[in-house]
Parts: C-alpha cells; sequence; structure tokens
C-alpha cells in the first residue's frame, strides 16, 4: 500500500468513525427523551384511571402538560393526537 492510499484510509476510517460515535450519542439521547416520555404517560395513565374527582380544567392542564413535555422527543412529536 502506498503512502498516500494509507493517509486515505486513515482519513476516510476517521471520518466514519467520528460519524458513527456522533449518531450513537444522537440516539442514546433520544432513548433517554423516549424513555422519560414513557415514564410520563404511564404515570399519568395510571392517575386518570383511577381519578374521579378533576375537574375539567384541571383534565385539560394534565393534557397541556403532558403535550409539552413529551414534545422533546421525536416519538410525541410524530403524533398529531393533542
Amino acid at each position: 500500500m502506498a503512502a498516500d492510499e494509507k493517509e486515505e484510509r486513515i482519513k476516510a476510517k476517521n471520518l466514519l468513525e467520528e460519524f458513527l460515535y456522533k449518531k450513537h450519542r444522537a440516539i442514546e439521547d433520544e432513548r433517554k427523551k423516549v424513555d422519560d416520555a414513557l415514564s410520563t404517560v404511564e404515570e399519568m395513565i395510571q392517575k386518570v384511571q383511577s381519578d374521579q374527582v378533576s375537574t375539567a380544567r384541571e383534565l385539560s392542564e394534565a393534557l397541556k402538560k403532558l403535550v409539552i413535555e413529551c414534545s422533546s422527543s421525536t416519538i410525541a412529536g410524530k403524533q398529531n393526537d393533542a
């Protein structure tokens, strides 16, 4: 292998590794956001199912809070339910 070929290979490998590590970090960050959103949703489901006293206003406020909190994840961002 000529010196130029080795240098090009090293550059290509470094670019690929850099991309892979950045993508890995981004996916891990997104996973945390999704896990947090899922926990919040599950908690709210339990509260709503057992709630017999909240007013319509309180329930609407809970919905607004949940929409804002979940909007940081891409999964929630792709939904148009609320």
